[in-house]
């Protein structure tokens, strides 16, 4: 069980008539300007149960219940059941495998399984006033109005996730790893539902909507060499794939473009004008009828009516890759040893605030070199500059980039001391290392975005405007 209660007590005055007081006396100010207070509790009780089944090291399952109750949702629904199941078949421990002798260890798994969601604040299931002035009569009055509408019936948020898997280890270990596969749906989410404003109210909480995620995941080690000689090198493989989509919103299988959610789509997806590139020199009749001109944003025209409205936005992209990868080389041979870790994402969009803050202006400030259109530079890239105008039409299609970057995530290297030598220092060990964090950056090879780091930006315009940080790090691990 955990419970969780916040009280909140604030007093703001004017005119204290001795620093000393501080606080203490507030009533001999000159002036109270507020007195607020707040309180705050929410409560969870969980019950869980488990069986584990072992048949001859062959055969495994696994049975589990969890049972949540929490105080944030209904008085009608404030309890809910999650159940799981997993069951293994260690494949190596059969007879028909067991004269393969390259192979270790070959497991087979499946599993299935609820969790629950209460990411509600307390009292959203309850009809709450606020406190409201009117006239009365001819003069002013105070009372209160709802604010929010109850919703009784308000329940858990769950995920179902589905999984088959497979584990392994080949020749002694050489080449060890797994492999798996799910899909996630989650459903009953707890959404603000859109209201006419006619009834006085603009949204109800409620459980509404439908999300899924497939995807892959593979991870496997390999010993490349393990020689005689003390050398030794060794690679960790990560590959990871996930399509995320939305399934339902409030409405069905309704897109919802207040939000930016669309039905199919990633729940972060980028919905916008499209650059088709810059107005140029023998265009001027087209970009005029598009009230524009040579060495501006050039819009899509997507239902090709002649005018650019609303209707003309399509989906740029999301921030979810097409895939993320890893991988970690680990090299040593006596007393040195060497590591380093890259690691990349492919196929997303990222939101550069560094190119809306500073790139879609005119100019203005010190900046990284654009490659703005000129009657001599006649580019697709940027607009031109222009004095009279702060920022071009249309500037958020400056924004959008591939998001794709490979980085050099980590590189340490070190040597240890012969025992010899540590001994004679009075220590049992001695390890003298240095380590660069962040060392190189590669997002040019497949996206003209040169801004400062690619995985820093991220869905908001604020975002992409941190520099990646190159650290150095020297030490000793010394043991006693």
């Amino acid at each position: 069980m955990q419970r969780d209660k916040t009280e909140l007590y604030n007093n703001q005055v004017q005119g204290v008539p001795s620093e000393t007081q501080q606080f203490y006396n507030l009533g001999d100010a000159n002036s109270i300007l507020a007195i607020g207070s707040n309180y705050s509790q929410w409560t969870i009780n969980s019950y869980l149960g488990r069986i584990n089944y072992d048949f001859n090291n062959k055969y495994l399952l696994t049975l589990t219940l969890r049972r949540d109750g929490s105080s944030r949702f209904g008085v009608n629904s404030k309890y809910g059941n999650f159940p799981g199941v997993a069951a293994g078949w260690n494949l190596s421990n059969e007879p028909f495998l067991s004269n393969i002798r390259w192979i270790d260890q070959l497991k087979l798994r499946a599993g299935w399984g609820k969790v629950g969601n209460q990411g509600v604040a307390p009292y959203q299931t309850q009809g709450i006033l606020a406190r409201t002035s009117y006239a009365f009569g001819d003069a002013s009055a105070f009372g209160y109005r709802p604010t929010a509408i109850g919703n009784p019936d308000l329940r858990w948020e769950s995920s179902a996730t589905a999984n088959i898997g497979l584990d392994f280890s080949f020749w002694k270990g050489r080449l060890q790893g797994s492999l798996e596969l799910y899909e996630t749906n989650t459903t009953n989410l707890l959404l603000s539902d859109q209201l006419p404003g006619s009834i006085g109210f603009s949204a109800v909480t409620r459980n509404v909507g439908h999300t899924r995620n497939r995807g892959i995941e593979l991870g496997f080690t390999t010993v490349n060499i393990n020689a005689a000689s003390s050398f030794r090198w060794t690679t960790d493989v990560q590959f990871t794939k996930n399509k995320e989509a939305i399934v339902s919103l409030y409405n069905g299988a309704v897109d919802d473009i207040g939000n930016r959610w669309f039905i199919g789509q990633p729940l972060n997806s980028f919905y916008d004008y499209k650059k088709d590139g810059i107005w140029q020199l023998g265009e001027e009749e087209a970009a005029q009828s598009y009230n524009s001109r040579v060495g501006q944003i050039k819009v899509h025209d997507k239902n090709g009516d002649g005018v650019i409205t609303g209707d003309d936005r399509v989906l740029i992209g999301s921030d979810v890759p097409d895939f993320s990868a890893g991988l970690t080389n680990r090299i040593s041979f006596k007393n040195i040893d060497l590591s380093f870790f890259f690691f990349g994402r492919f196929g997303h969009t990222i939101v550069s605030g560094f190119h809306q803050d500073n790139n879609a202006l005119a100019g203005r400030y010190q900046q990284i070199k654009v490659d703005y259109w000129t009657p001599q530079n006649p580019t697709n890239e940027f607009p031109q500059p222009k004095s009279t105008q702060e920022f071009p039409v249309y500037n958020t299609t400056l924004i959008y980039y591939d998001g794709t970057f490979i980085k050099l995530r980590n590189v340490n290297l070190g040597y240890t001391l012969k025992s010899g030598w540590a001994d004679k220092l009075g220590m049992e060990s001695l390890r003298i290392y240095a380590s660069v964090q962040q060392p190189k950056i590669w997002s040019e090879y497949r996206t003209k975005y040169n801004g400062v780091d690619p995985e820093t930006s991220g869905t908001e315009v604020d975002s992409g405007i941190t520099p990646a940080t190159t650290v150095f790090t020297f030490g000793i691990n010394a043991k006693f």
